[in-house]
């Protein structure tokens, strides 16, 4: 009995090595992911030919719920056998009746080994080249999509229609993803599916995103917020940056691998091209007056057909200019790509496909504090910048990108926003097959079978 086949466990798979990427060790001919996968593949092969019964077991849920893919070897064959066990691994009835009753006994003790059952290898003329004939069974009697009947958990195949209950709040950053995929934010949101990966030899970018924010969030509550000087400002930085990495790694990151210590030094660079930047837009009369301002508790009321939604948003940085009597929105952005606000909210045919900034402005003059009282008074007709603050490793692209929308322009953007609340309020998803080239998400990939069925992106290419 072989246990674990799944991805990326069987065949095992190495990608995104730093010094050693997958093409180059082909071009090497040292071990690549297709040699690891030939190597697999005979391994499998010599045991099925070595024994007289062969059980292979993988399993369909973690221990959490999240759903597991099966080992694309157990797919390495001709299109019928491939079809007949994709039948047997998502259509419990198929497999009850298409197996010999002492498979059935076989599969209760897979099953309490991986949540799952494998059927009989009896006809070595399904095989693929170099493949075993193994195909996971359900090994508790239950009906298709029975196991998906609890929280959190979502039906395989993709259910055609799922349903969910109306929130009464959302955040601003969740109708981008509404607005590309519905029922990809449908199966985040309402069945909780997120990626699980212990993986990680080093920072992602949300967690190194997090680690800058946090810095220039203590910052704005620092006395050299407001200097001019970007040296002093550097050297804030430095100490509030060395003070959040002792507190997540330990005193000087010294016992982080060196991947992480290198990101340290990485973001510094980076924040020091923030000090130069924060310095000029004080001379130019810019002060900071909030940071990292969040929504209160609920969120901010947006009516919809006259019944209100809680918006929830943090915005990272809002500015005011005393002297013109302007305001400035920006968001902090982390990666290294330089990103056009205008592009990224509208589409060459003047669709919105994100509602960040436009809804930030609608905030502003809405926000709150702890005594319920406005947290920034705007002006009817005041001026407000909206934009990015890339933070980034270019020397160049410390400068903001503002983009000004005209009062029309952010009325058709609420209008949008009000679309999306009405289609959450229905409480309905439908799955579309013909938009699954939309499912770039990888939590989505492993559910709709993409990549179960072929070499996986890595082996074509690790570069």
């Amino acid at each position: 009995m072989i246990a674990g086949a799944n991805e990326p466990w069987l065949p095992e798979s190495t990608s995104h090595h730093a010094f050693l990427p997958n093409g180059l060790c082909a071009r090497l001919g040292i071990t690549d992911n297709r040699m690891r996968y030939a190597r697999d593949a005979y391994r499998l092969s010599a045991i099925r030919a070595s024994r007289e019964r062969l059980v292979v077991v993988a399993g369909r849920w973690d221990a959490q719920g999240n759903p597991l893919r099966p080992s694309r070897l157990l797919f390495a064959a001709d299109g019928q056998t491939v079809a007949r066990r994709v039948r047997r691994f998502y259509d419990a009835e198929f497999a009850a009746g298409d197996q010999p009753g002492p498979v059935a006994a076989e599969g209760s003790a897979a099953a309490m080994a991986g949540s799952g059952a494998s059927d009989d290898l009896h006809d070595a003329r399904d095989w693929g080249d170099g493949a075993v004939d193994a195909m996971l069974d359900r090994g508790d009697g239950a009906a298709p999509g029975a196991r998906a009947s609890g929280p959190g958990l979502l039906t395989l195949p993709p259910e055609p229609v799922i349903r969910f209950e109306p929130p009464t709040q959302i955040a601003v950053t969740d109708f981008r993803k509404m607005i590309q995929d519905r029922y990809g934010w449908v199966v985040e949101r309402f069945r909780a599916c997120v990626p699980v990966d212990d993986h990680a030899r080093e920072m992602d970018s949300r967690i190194f995103g997090s680690l800058a924010h946090s810095v220039l969030e203590h910052f704005a509550q620092d006395g050299a917020v407001h200097s001019d000087d970007d040296r002093l400002i550097a050297g804030r930085l430095d100490a509030l940056l060395d003070a959040r990495v002792n507190g997540l790694f330990g005193p000087g990151a010294r016992h982080a691998r060196v991947a992480v210590r290198f990101q340290v030094e990485q973001l510094r660079l980076r924040l020091r091209r923030i000090a130069v930047w924060h310095a000029a837009r004080v001379r130019d009369g810019w002060r900071v007056v909030g940071t990292e301002v969040s929504t209160p508790e609920g969120g901010v009321p947006f009516l919809v057909d006259d019944v209100p939604i809680g918006l929830k948003a943090r915005i990272d940085r809002v500015e005011f200019h005393a002297g013109r009597r302007e305001w400035a929105v920006l968001d902090y952005k982390t990666g290294d790509k330089r990103k056009d606000p205008g592009k990224e909210h509208l589409a060459g045919d003047g669709t919105w496909t994100d509602l960040q900034l436009p809804l930030y402005r609608w905030l502003l003059g809405r926000l709150t504090g702890p005594d319920g009282a406005p947290r920034f008074v705007v002006e009817p007709g005041s001026r407000v910048e909206l934009g990015y603050v890339p933070i980034s490793a270019e020397a160049e692209a410390t400068l903001e990108q503002t983009v000004e929308w005209g009062d029309a322009e952010l009325e058709t953007a609420l209008e949008q926003a009000r679309e999306e609340v009405r289609w959450l309020r229905g409480g309905v998803a439908r799955f579309d097959p013909d938009q699954r080239s939309k499912y770039a998400d990888e939590r989505l990939e492993a559910l709709l079978g993409l990549g179960l069925l072929a070499s996986s992106p890595e082996m074509e290419d690790g570069e």
